[in-house]
């Protein structure tokens, strides 16, 4: 159904896909672009559901080996620490956000016009 024509996918499949992954995957997804990354970045100040997403964008870290992600998420799973953590990861996540950006202008100068 999300497919044009030519076989691309069309802008809002794309668009859901990207939110699917930064709720589901988070530091996991490969080329979350800007609507997964604000997605990412929300569900972290989501109590429970923010020490889960902590916990699974650890994991992420640890296997690319970026310590300090792992140290900061890691200590956003303390309830009195993680404030001070989660902001912490609040400015790395700018980057990613920035990224998210790049990635989905990439894609959306890549779409067809019309």
């Amino acid at each position: 159904m999300g497919q044009l024509p030519n076989g691309r996918r069309s802008p809002r499949s794309l668009f859901f896909r990207d939110i699917v992954q930064g709720a589901l995957l988070g530091d996991f997804a490969r080329d979350l672009g800007l609507p997964g990354a604000v997605v990412q970045v929300a569900l972290n100040f989501v109590p429970i559901v923010g020490s889960l997403c902590a916990l699974r964008d650890a994991a992420a870290n640890w296997r690319v080996k970026d310590q300090q992600g792992v140290a900061l998420n890691l200590l956003a799973i303390v309830p009195v620490v993680g404030a001070v953590a989660k902001t912490a990861e609040l400015w790395r996540h700018v980057g990613r956000l920035r990224r998210g950006f790049d990635v989905s202008f990439r894609i959306r100068r890549q779409q067809p016009a019309g």
